[in-house]
C-alpha cells in the first residue's frame, strides 16, 4: 500500500463528495479549491495508485479520455452528458438476455446512455 499523502486524500474525498465518475481534468479543476499546488502529473500518479489498489476502477466513454469511479458499486451503467461532458451513474440494469445472437454465450455487457443531464436541459 502506498503512503497517505494530502494529494491522494483530497482526490479520494473528491470522488466521495461528487458521487460520480471523474476524469483527470475534472479532478484537477475541482481540487484547485482545496489544494492549489496540485499538478496534472500528480493527479495521474494518484489515480494510477488508486486503480492498482482497486479503490478506483475505469469507466470508458468511447472517443474520450478515461473516467474513474470508486470501486464499491454493484453492476450498473453510465449516462454521458454531451453538453457538460460529465458522466453519471445509472443504477440497475435492463434485461439483455434476448439480445445475444443464437448460439452465443453472454458473459458481460456495458451500456452507455447519452444525452443532456438535468443541469444542461434548457428550462
Amino acid at each position: 500500500m502506498k503512503r497517505k499523502t494530502r494529494q491522494r486524500e483530497i482526490i479520494k474525498h473528491l470522488f466521495q463528495s461528487e458521487g460520480r465518475p471523474l476524469n483527470p481534468l475534472e479532478i484537477l479543476s475541482l481540487a484547485k479549491y482545496s489544494f492549489s499546488g496540485l499538478s496534472l502529473a500528480t493527479v495521474y500518479r494518484a489515480i494510477k495508485e488508486l486503480v492498482e489498489e482497486e479503490w478506483l476502477i475505469t469507466v470508458e466513454v468511447p472517443g474520450l479520455s478515461l473516467y474513474y469511479e470508486i470501486n464499491h458499486h454493484q453492476h450498473h451503467h453510465h449516462f454521458y452528458c454531451s453538453a457538460c461532458r460529465k458522466v453519471f451513474e445509472v443504477e440497475g440494469c435492463v434485461p439483455v438476455d434476448g439480445l445475444t445472437p443464437k448460439g452465443f454465450l453472454l458473459e458481460s455487457h456495458e451500456i452507455l446512455l447519452s444525452g443532456r443531464c438535468s443541469g444542461c436541459i434548457p428550462s
